[in-house]
């Protein structure tokens, strides 16, 4: 291997290096937006939607 050809393997290596950091990092951004931050345990977080309101002469008092 002449002294090119290494050179040009060892940028390989630290482009590899680089990008395998940056999608590291950008993974734990992403992740870090997902967890809440109000220390709630993530299960007990989701999506908050209305509920129809049960009918007036409904025996039932809780709509599902």
């Amino acid at each position: 291997m002449t002294r090119t050809e290494l050179i040009i393997q060892l940028l390989k290596v630290a482009i590899g290096l680089a990008f395998g950091a940056y999608f590291i990092w950008w993974s734990l951004e992403v992740l870090d937006r997902l967890t809440p931050e109000s220390g709630a345990p993530a299960a007990l977080v989701g999506h908050i939607f209305k509920a129809k309101a049960a009918p007036v002469g409904s025996s039932w008092s809780l709509t599902l």
